[in-house]
């Protein structure tokens, strides 16, 4: 291992903590993170039982832990009898499921540094680690390494531009030769590894497939939001930040005779008063959908957890986040078969799924209020070209279910 390299790698984690916790002294989410990385040691020994296996998965933010659910579901099945973990990295992964059921314990990763790897690794004991996506961190791989538990990278996506494959990045490549395997979302990734010698690989997909079609197929009804559609055609647009919202004003402002249900990524009273003051029609809160005598065009639900179920009531969706926080996830909405709008971003690029269902006429970007207006109508006039997008849509996530299962089947000689 590159001398100079663990050196650098260590100077950089240090600083980046380092402003994490002034970054904490006035900042609510960083503060959530440094609490609870004080806390992860004391809630390990608290649930850590020793005389059980245990099974270790690391997820970024709430977005990888979607990603983890599935195999997290079937692991709980074929393996009743292990303790399973969970880590983050984000709060806002970690205060959404630090009580999920499915877990003995939830706990935030404390900083990569050696003494802390070894620690939690000791604590920990693991009979397998899995990190979702694009999860690396030196010395927690490192620690695993050197106790030969084995290390799998779950629905792994990679990208050329990364420092993995510059000239420059013979540290990081070691990190990725620390993985017993990879399941890799596409034949891109799994051709990056095999470029620098991996060939441990094999591409399964993504378990977000899985795990939408797990949603769907749970059919959960919302009886307070078919009162609120009725016999309206119903637009959902889920996970809205700002610009989202300045996005659609102008054609939510129309009166369309339409219905609109707007679930903001931010439930913040700010956010919320924000869009109440841009619409002009007459709007309600889902916390007051029963107390309404009169139902209103317009509905923005101010809790967490039910957008999922929400795409099902839509005939349109739009998904937020691509005009600068990060696009949100399409494949809920899509796996109803529905037509996907999102913001036109640079960003949407590194999304495969975006770039695939609008490639095949299930999800289309819209750059300004105009080109909105354009496909809305188009989408709202145009039976057949309606119909094709649900297809498209649908389709799409049929064709790419089973990943989960195929995962399992790879893992089972290295728990048992």
């Amino acid at each position: 291992m590159p001398f100079m390299g663990i050196i650098i790698y260590n100077i950089l984690i240090r600083i980046f903590n380092l402003i994490i916790l002034v970054y904490s002294k006035f900042n609510t989410r960083a503060k959530l993170l440094v609490n609870g990385r004080n806390r992860t040691f004391k809630t390990l020994e608290q649930k850590r039982i020793k005389e059980k296996k245990c099974l270790w998965f690391h997820c970024a933010s709430l977005g990888e832990f979607e990603q983890a659910l599935p195999l997290i579901e079937k692991i709980n099945e074929a393996y009743a009898d292990y303790q399973l973990f969970v880590s983050f990295f984000s709060p806002s992964g970690f205060e959404y499921q630090k009580d999920n059921p499915l877990t003995d314990g939830v706990f935030y990763l404390p900083a990569d540094t050696n003494s802390n790897a070894r620690l939690l690794v000791e604590l920990l004991n693991p009979t397998a680690v899995f990190f979702i996506k694009y999860e690396f961190w030196f010395h927690y791989l490192n620690a695993c390494k050197e106790k030969d538990i084995p290390l799998f990278s779950v629905s792994t996506i990679l990208r050329p531009d990364q420092v993995f494959f510059k000239f420059y990045g013979s540290f990081y490549r070691q990190m990725l030769r620390k993985f017993n395997y990879f399941f890799v979302q596409n034949r891109e990734t799994r051709d990056l590894l095999k470029s620098i010698g991996i060939e441990n690989a094999i591409i399964t997909g993504d378990t977000r497939f899985d795990r939408v079609e797990a949603i769907l197929k749970k059919q959960t009804s919302i009886i307070p939001l078919e009162k609120f559609a009725g016999d309206s055609r119903l637009i959902v647009l889920g996970s809205t930040w700002t610009k989202d919202i300045d996005l659609w004003m102008h054609f939510i402002n129309q009166d369309h005779n339409l219905k609109f249900i707007i679930a903001p990524h931010n439930i913040s009273e700010e956010e919320i008063s924000y869009i109440e003051k841009r619409i002009d029609l007459r709007v309600i809160r889902y916390s007051n959908i029963h107390d309404e005598q009169k139902m209103a065009p317009v509905l923005i639900v101010d809790n967490v957890g039910m957008l999922s179920t929400i795409y099902k009531y839509a005939h349109i969706t739009y998904v937020g986040g691509a005009f600068g926080e990060g696009l949100h996830n399409i494949l809920e909405p899509a796996t109803y078969g529905k037509p996907v709008i999102v913001g036109k971003s640079k960003l949407n690029k590194k999304y495969q799924e975006v770039q695939t269902l609008i490639n095949r006429g299930g999800a289309f970007e819209v750059a300004n209020p105009e080109e909105l207006e354009d496909l809305m109508n188009n989408l709202l006039r145009n039976e057949a070209f309606y119909s094709e997008s649900c297809q498209a849509s649908r389709t799409y996530v049929v064709e790419n279910l089973g990943s989960t299962d195929t995962i399992l089947e790879n893992v089972k000689t290295y728990l048992s």
